[in-house]
């Protein structure tokens, strides 16, 4: 095995732990969401972008970017998480129907540090552990093809 293989396999083994520790993370804080304390917000903005091809048009749907107000103990502070995972179509619209610009909406807040801010409390619904699950593999392909090289069964 030659100093390029190695280094390359190397990195690649440290990116994909670096995205684990992140997809572990993620989860703690959606998780840690779904028992923060709410206050009401305002809307300030609401904006869907990436194109999508819904029923034979390019219509702005695939992403959804907010920003919203919102006020604790009298001190102002401004967010924008939607979610603490990615909202595509139709979640996007779906949102941006139910929460028009200027709208009140529910704030849960991080009560240690209150800048810390969702709309959607929690984790996806539909796959809960679908970052962490996605990083384990990343891991175990990375160190399974590493150990081929190392060991000389792969290059």
């Amino acid at each position: 095995m030659n100093t390029l293989t190695f280094f390359i396999s190397v990195s690649f083994v440290l990116f994909c732990l670096y995205m684990a520790k992140h997809a572990v993370l993620g989860y703690q804080r959606a998780r840690a969401s779904s028992r923060w304390p709410s206050v009401e917000g305002v809307l300030v903005s609401v904006e869907l972008w990436g194109n999508r091809n819904i029923d034979g048009e390019m219509v702005a749907a695939n992403n959804l970017r907010v920003k919203y107000d919102y006020q604790i103990n009298a001190d102002g502070y401004s967010g924008n998480t939607v979610a603490y995972y990615e909202l595509h179509y139709p979640e996007t619209t779906e949102f941006a129907e139910a929460h028009p610009e200027g709208s009140q909406v529910k704030v849960f807040y991080n009560p240690h540090n209150c800048v810390q801010s969702v709309l959607v409390p929690g984790l996806h619904p539909a796959k809960p552990y679908g970052g962490l699950i996605l990083a384990g593999f990343g891991v175990v392909f990375s160190l399974g093809i590493s150990a081929g090289i190392w060991l000389g069964y792969i290059g």
